[in-house]
């Protein structure tokens, strides 16, 4: 009773003792902390499941990037569920129930990291797109406080870059290089790697 008080106070924005680790830890034990629009308990779980729910229904796809600013809860959450489904996928003991299990496979939670990687880059490479269409330039700053997740995205291309030129081993692919050098990505060669 008194967790669910102190969240009730969390969730309006005042003062409470639970900090997002234990709302977390909480959630995955299936504490009920809330109920739903028909009365029903519904336990943080359910919630965050719901708020992944109405994320693949806006995007398309529930593999959100683990530094998404708009939901970082949700981010961290959506985390931790891919590593229980991947236990849950190779058959050992996971938390989550088969029920769970059953709704996070219905919106296509990957754990395929080859996959994976290939939604970050595409993710990645549109807020690129935006930012050239907003600045009208591929010059993204090393800090770039709007979005800094992207500016290390730049700043790891721009090295990777650095380091194919000099014949190293690099992330980068030709294909991939002239999908941003279309996008007028600045590649900021100083002779320093970045």
């Amino acid at each position: 009773q008194r967790q669910r008080r102190q969240y009730k106070l969390k969730q309006v924005g005042k003062l409470s003792i639970l900090s997002e680790e234990r709302v977390a830890a909480l959630m995955e034990l299936g504490v009920v902390l809330e109920s739903n629009t028909e009365g029903k308990a519904m336990t943080p779980w359910d919630r965050m499941y719901e708020e992944l729910q109405a994320y693949h229904d806006k995007h398309g796809h529930s593999n959100i990037p683990r530094d998404y600013a708009a939901n970082r809860p949700l981010a961290h959450w959506t985390a931790r569920m891919k590593q229980q489904l991947k236990l849950a996928q190779q058959g050992k003991v996971t938390r989550l129930s088969d029920e769970r299990v059953a709704k996070l496979k219905s919106l296509d939670l990957l754990t395929n990291s080859s996959k994976m990687t290939e939604l970050r880059w595409a993710h990645r490479v549109a807020e690129f797109k935006c930012y050239v269409e907003e600045h009208g330039n591929g010059s993204v700053p090393k800090r770039y406080s709007e979005n800094p997740g992207m500016a290390a995205w730049v700043m790891s291309q721009r090295r990777n870059r650095w380091l194919m030129a000099k014949g190293k081993p690099s992330h980068l692919t030709p294909e991939k290089i002239a999908e941003l050098d279309q996008l007028s990505f600045d590649w900021g060669f100083e002779g320093d790697g970045t």
